[in-house]
């Protein structure tokens, strides 16, 4: 039996991420969805045939919004809304263009409303995928340009361009898109890519450095912009700041939230296998404690509840999931695995978002019967397990999640500063005391981040569900974390 989504307007939308959350690089992405005809079909169009309603429509608007999605006119693609579409005969495709312009103006639930639109008014999932697909390619040549990374940027650029147009002059489409794209972004055009000088002279346009600037400057205006926080990644990549970069891909994640896809996640772990370790914070800033390691504590609950079914979300070295003999499922956009698991255990390398909104129907038709959560490091990203995993419980299904004490005020930051670092998970503790009364829920002094202990869940429960906005944007502006947690009384 198929659940219900975290929320309605997320089951409204959530398979159209589905071949990008769940893909490991872009180069994947194309076998993925398979032959590109259909997209051709968009940007080329051919006859239409059968009626149409007797309304009057631009009988030019498909040509129109063509040449705008080559062009990277996103502002203008935009400007079309259901209204404008729902009686054109070519409403479908228009929809998905304009679904493209909202993805690369950082509209992203809008983007999906549109493409979900375009669904219902016939366009395959293969044909939505590649236009999304078309559009990760063309965040990314923004982001490469803006850090000076031309060829790479040029790579993108055209990548995306000949998904729609392949038997077209894509170098030059492509040098009218990064001209426009250029322009969007506040950088000056540049030379011909037909030039042989070209990427030596955009190469001298500016240093990293001042490359680094200039998108802190961009930032300041635009601080939730995906493509300059890509590119601010980007940068401290290139200069072997993994520390910083590891601090920048976080941002883009607390950015992007359930939109976040795998080349991000895969980048952000390139950023922590360059690391190794990260940087330790003043002795004090670091200090760790707990009556018993939590690593115990999980063994001793799964001797004493003899789970047949075990669920853990974030399984990074695998220490936790190899102490399950059960069936056992780990989730993780980016394991690390140092340790050997049983045979009954598997990993799925995939956020926890995109497994819920793709995976979970398949995979948890029964209930499991203990969870371990210990994920990205941000409360609103552990609520959203925490509610996913309920959809998915019985009454009896006891959930445990990691980092709910922070041994300093600094680990607790939601930027990371200390090589132990909680985040804002301690939030969690007090949403759940005061929206889910119903829940038992206890604290345990487990060493070193605590441990919290749920049970008595009810999947037909939506208050967290329905309030989940209202939640996330009340604490949000809490920054600080009560003494309480960092003493664990």
């Amino acid at each position: 039996m198929k659940k219900k989504s975290r929320a309605t307007r997320r089951k409204r939308n959530q398979h159209i991420k589905k071949d990008l959350c769940v893909t490991t690089n872009l180069s994947d992405i194309d076998d993925k969805t398979g032959s590109i005809s259909q997209f051709e079909e968009i940007i080329n169009p051919t006859e239409q045939t059968g009626e149409s309603e007797l309304v009057a429509y631009d009988e030019n608007l498909l040509e129109k919004a063509r040449t705008q999605w080559q062009f990277g006119d996103w502002d203008s693609l935009i400007k079309m809304d259901r209204n404008m579409l729902q009686h054109h005969p070519d409403r479908a495709k228009l929809a998905l263009l304009a679904a493209a312009g909202h993805m690369q103006n950082g509209s992203s639930n809008i983007a999906r409303q549109f493409a979900r639109l375009a669904q219902d008014w016939g366009c395959s999932k293969t044909l939505v995928s590649q236009i999304l697909i078309s559009g990760v390619y063309n965040t990314l040549g923004r982001a490469t340009t803006i850090t000076n990374q031309h060829s790479k940027s040029v790579s993108h650029f055209e990548r995306s361009i000949s998904i729609g147009t392949p038997n077209s002059d894509i170098k030059l489409i492509t040098q009218a898109r990064i001209d426009n794209q250029l322009n969007q972004i506040g950088i000056p055009r540049i030379p011909s890519i037909a030039s042989n000088k070209f990427v030596s002279q955009c190469k001298s346009i500016n240093s990293i450095s001042n490359t680094e600037q200039l998108i802190e400057q961009a930032l300041h205006f635009s601080p939730n912009d995906p493509t300059l926080l890509i590119a601010y990644a980007e940068t401290a990549m290139r200069q072997g700041l993994y520390d910083e970069a590891i601090r920048r891909w976080q941002r883009l994640a607390n950015v992007m939230g359930e939109d976040m896809l795998q080349p991000y996640y895969d980048r952000l772990n390139e950023a922590y296998l360059n690391l190794k370790s990260f940087p330790l914070g003043t002795e004090e800033e670091e200090f760790l404690k707990g009556d018993r390691d939590k690593h115990e504590l999980l063994a001793h609950i799964h001797n004493v509840l003899l789970p047949n079914f075990y669920l853990e979300i974030g399984v990074q070295s695998g220490k936790s999931l190899a102490i399950a003999k059960c069936k056992a499922i780990g989730i993780d956009p980016m394991p690390q695995l140092r340790f050997k698991l049983n045979n009954t255990a598997s990993i799925i390398k995939s956020s926890s978002d995109c497994f819920f909104a793709n995976e979970a129907d398949n995979l948890l038709n029964e209930a499991p019967d203990l969870v371990f959560i210990d994920g990205m490091h941000l409360f609103e990203y552990v609520l959203r397990d925490f509610i996913n995993v309920e959809r998915y419980a019985r009454a009896t299904t006891f959930v445990v999640i990691d980092d709910i004490y922070p041994g300093h005020s600094a680990q607790a930051k939601r930027e990371r500063k200390t090589r132990a670092w909680t985040g804002d998970v301690w939030k969690l503790v007090e949403v759940l005391t005061e929206y889910r009364p119903d829940l038992f829920i206890q604290t345990l002094d487990a060493y070193p981040t605590g441990l919290l202990m749920i049970t008595g869940l009810n999947s037909n429960n939506q208050i967290l569900d329905h309030s989940y906005d209202e939640i996330v944007k009340r604490y949000l502006s809490i920054n600080d974390v009560p003494d309480d947690f960092i003493n664990r009384m």
